[in-house]
Parts: C-alpha cells; structure tokens; sequence
C-alpha cells in the first residue's frame, strides 16, 4: 500500500498526508465560463493520528487555504493569502471544495464520542479561479518590496492591496450620458445645401455630445472580518462620493491601472461568509463610475489649443472645470483610495 504523503504547495509541505484513490483523478472542461474541473479522490488517516477530528478539520484548512493578518512588526499586520492546494500539472488549476469526507471502514469512536473510520475518502474539487492568485512574496516583488534598499515586509506599505495583484474579480460595464451644448453653440452643417453661396447652414436644432462613463466593479475576495471592520469605521464614508487622487493597480493586476482623477467611489457591497478555519470573512465589491476623461472634465465645444500645430486654433475637446471660488477644485474632490485598502 502506497505511504501517506503531505500535500504541497509550491514546494511547502503542509500537515495533512494524503494518498490518493486508484480510480482517481476525473476531470470536465466546458468553452463556457466555467472553463475545466478535476475531482480527486484521496484516503487521509483518520483514527492512526492523536486526534481523528481535528485531522478532518485540518484537512479543509490544508486543501482550501485561508487568509489571515500576519505581523511584522509591532502594532503592523499585513494580510496573508494561505493559498489552496494545486493541481500538480496545472497550478493554474487550485481546490475550491471539498464535497464530502467519509469513513472507509468504522472503527468506533474518537476521544470526542464522534465516529471515525480506519481511514476517510475525501473528495477534493479543483478549479481555475476567477480572480489572480499569488503568493505573499511574489505580490511583494511586483510592488517593489523587494527591491534593493526595500529588504523586506518591514516596508509594507499601508494599501499593499490598492495593486489589485491577487484575489480581485473584475468587471466594467460600458455606457455613457448626452450632454447639452449652449443653445448659441455655433455649429454648421459640412455639406450641401449650402446659403448664400458656399456659407454653411447653421444647426437649428439642439446640440448634444455623447460622454463615454462606464461603471467598474472591483470584488475584494476573502477579507478577513476584522479587516472588514476596520475599513467600515475608519475609511469608507470618508471616501464614498470623491475621486482617486492617484492612480490604483498594477500592469499586471487583472484590471490593470486606472488613472488619478479617473474614479468616483460608490457606496461598497459586503456579503460575509464563514471560511474553512470557521471565522468570517467577507467579499467587498466596490463600485466606481469610471469617467476616462476624468471626473472633474467636461466636454467644451469652444476650447483653443495652446500649444501644437494647432496652437490658437478652436480644438473641441475635454477640459477641467472648477467650483466658484477655487481655482482647480471640481465638483468631486480627490483623496488616496488606498484607504478602501488601509487596513493597518
């Protein structure tokens, strides 16, 4: 009979050993979103250890992975992903569930009073994940912990998370708002028929332009409760209706970067949920307005270029707009949407 062997993720052994079913693996794939499945079957010892029940428990820890405030430093904590396990030939490809874990072979009772078998069935399915799954240090590299001079988490920075580089789903939807032009807005039509010899014919009828706005959604998966709490007292109804005064992301963060002045902050969406290790975590979706021109721009049909081949010439386009008194301040004001990610 084959030896119990530890699970690994990337290369690290965890404390669950496990070896697996003869008719095991089996596998699905679809061209839909649900994109391909593998379900393995594995025998874990269940009364051969100290205590049969928490191996169970410990199993749904080691296979699915948790998420968790790490110190490193006193009073400093930053959030650490515990990832799941990986299908060996695809890591792409990480355990989501596990459906059922059952006794093989009845041998009575644990120390608990609860039944156990000689050894359990567990069934472990894997997925491909919907959102970017990364190591603590490789999200460290991407933001430059680990650069020369940058030694280690020491210099974690309040909102490592702003980069988006792991366990972020994304999604824009695309619209848009017509905006009126002055009613004295002097347009022309640019073809015949022309008056008065070759003059254009002016537009009578109302002028409007069409704006481009789209609204993103950013799902923050498996915040840990106290996380949660925190960002509710301290940061989220101080930047609810402003607009980035940085940009946010990473070049290879799933949505990419988007640039300062570019987001107005919705109101976020919270659903918490229990995780393996039995404490709560929450996904946040947080809802912006994307204006690609800026929030603070707005269309002006009578702009003159100041500088270029078209230097004092009308050059229709988008152009900052400011409240009476000021003299740049728009209608949103700007702040560090860090702080939906400042947790520390």
């Amino acid at each position: 009979m084959p030896e119990y062997e530890p699970i690994k993720i990337r290369n690290q052994a965890r404390r669950t050993r496990v070896r697996e079913k003869h008719d095991s693996p089996n596998y699905s794939f679809a061209l839909d979103k649900g994109g391909g499945r593998c379900k393995r079957t594995y025998y874990l010892p269940w009364s051969k250890d100290n205590d049969p029940e928490i191996t169970v428990f410990l199993a749904g820890l080691d296979f699915l992975g948790y998420s968790t405030l790490q110190f490193y430093g006193p009073g400093k904590q930053y959030l650490s992903r515990k990832l799941a396990h990986e299908h060996p030939v695809n890591q792409k490809m990480l355990a989501t569930t596990i459906s059922e874990i059952r006794p093989t072979f009845g041998v009575g009772k644990d120390s608990h009073g609860i039944g156990m078998g000689d050894e359990a069935e567990i069934d472990v399915l894997y997925e491909w994940p919907r959102y970017q799954v990364r190591t603590d240090e490789e999200v460290f590299q991407l933001a430059g912990i680990n650069n020369p001079g940058q030694p280690g988490p020491a210099q974690i920075a309040a909102g490592l998370e702003q980069f988006l580089l792991k366990y972020f789903r994304f999604k824009l939807e695309t619209g848009g708002y017509w905006q009126n032009l002055p009613a004295l807005a002097p347009f022309f039509w640019t073809g015949p028929p022309f008056v008065n010899g070759d003059l254009r014919a002016p537009v009578a009828m109302e002028s409007r332009v069409l704006i481009p706005q789209g609204n993103v959604y950013l799902e923050w998966m498996q915040v840990p409760f106290q996380v949660v709490q925190k960002l509710i007292e301290t940061n989220f109804n101080n930047l609810i209706g402003k607009t980035n005064s940085a940009a946010i992301g990473h070049p290879q963060s799933i949505a990419g970067i988007f640039a300062a002045k570019t987001l107005v902050c919705g109101m976020p969406k919270i659903e918490y949920y229990p995780l393996p290790d039995g404490f709560l975590a929450a996904d946040i979706t947080y809802h912006f307005t994307y204006y690609p021109h800026g929030a603070n721009a707005h269309y002006r049909w009578d702009a003159i270029a100041t500088a270029g081949p078209n230097a004092g010439q009308s050059v229709p386009g988008y152009q900052g707009v400011a409240r009476p008194g000021t003299v740049n301040q728009g209608p949103y004001e700007a702040d560090a949407f860090a702080g939906l990610f400042d947790y520390l």
